[in-house]
This record gives C-alpha cells, structure tokens and sequence, in this order.
C-alpha cells in the first residue's frame, strides 16, 4: 500500500459516486487516516460508507449535505472539525453538468447550477480556510472541467461555472503562495459517471 496520504484527515464533497467516490477510495487506500464523504443523496452516501468501511474500517465516515445551501455546509464542517480536530485536505467534487441550448436556459435554472458547481466550491473552502491557517497547512483540490478551459456549444451554463471554479483556485494559488496550503484543479473531459444519468432523468 502507498502511504502518500498518510495520516490525513479528508473531506471528499460529492463522494457517494463516481469521482468522488474514487478519490475516496483511493484516499484510503494510500494511507488516509480519516475519509469524510459529503453528498446530497443519503441513499447512495450511506451505501458508499457501509461498502467502504468494510475495506477500511474505522476509518471512513459520512455527512449527508447539500453543498449549496450555506447552512447545511457550516455545520457539516463544524462537526468534522470537532470530531477529527483538523482537516487537512479538502477535495472540492460535487458537481452536476448541464447540457442545453443556451437560450433554452432559465436564469433560475442557471442559478441553481451555478449554486451548486461554483457556490458550492466556494463556501466549502471559505469554511475550512481558517482551520487551515489555524494549522499552518493544508491541500485544497477543486473539480473543474474541460469545459471550463475549453469553449463548447451547448455548455454555457456548465462551462461559465467550471471556468469560475478554475479561475478562483488560481486566485487562491496566487493568494497563499508562500504558504503550506496549496490549492489544485482537475479538469476532466467526459466520463461516464452517474452525473449525465441526472439531467436525462429529468
């Protein structure tokens, strides 16, 4: 087993499946002392825990919370934070895409999106940051997308979000160069994962 995330205490948001869930995973598997599993869906969240745990017991846990409602996202941390007294790492995945003509998009929908992929991100890491520099040290990781780098039709809505998430890491980056805390973003191009199964459910 590699052991390059030894003895670190994990937030995953998203994390009941598909990229999430495989950080996750791996997380454990290479030494994570704590994995905390973030989702909106409590079926599929208490699954991943249950299966999970039977591979790395005592080490991973769960809090079903919707990442874009502030409330929800304050007291999901503060309870991590007191129970694990740190955080130090913090991978930023839940996400949802959104494939439509432009025009066919209501701002409200534009909205929910962008509280989710963009806002989400943000109150997450404004929550943990302090508990951060309270330890000196950290790893803060945000999903973004191909999308967000590279301009598509039919993407407005989901790439206008992950090019925001992009451009905020790196604002952070510049930010705290200098420092322990480090802040990175993956841009993956499309992956069959449970996310395009929604927006075709709706």
């Amino acid at each position: 087993m590699h052991d390059m995330f030894k003895d670190l205490k994990v937030i995953v948001t998203g994390a009941a499946s598909g990229f999430g869930y495989a950080i996750a995973e791996r997380l454990l598997k290479y030494a994570a002392a704590e994995v905390w599993l973030f989702d909106f869906n409590a079926f599929k969240l208490e699954e991943a825990r249950d299966v999970l745990s039977e591979e790395f017991p005592n080490r991973v846990f769960s809090k079903h919370v919707d990442i874009s409602v502030e409330g929800e996202v304050e007291a999901a941390i503060d309870e991590v934070y007191e129970r694990s007294g740190r955080i130090d790492m913090l991978f930023n995945n839940a996400g949802r895409p959104m494939t439509f003509s432009t025009i066919d998009i209501a701002p409200e929908d534009f909205r929910k999106l962008s509280d989710l992929n963009y806002m989400g991100v943000l109150m997450v890491t404004l929550k943990v940051l302090p508990m951060m520099e309270k330890a000196g040290k950290g790893y803060v990781i945000n999903a973004a997308s191909m999308g967000g780098l590279v301009p598509l039709p039919f993407q407005a809505a989901h790439a206008s979000t992950k090019a925001a998430v992009i451009t905020f890491t790196r604002c952070l980056a510049y930010e705290y160069y200098g420092t322990d805390i480090q802040f990175m973003q993956y841009s993956p191009a499309n992956v069959a994962t449970n996310i395009f199964f929604a927006q075709e459910a709706e």
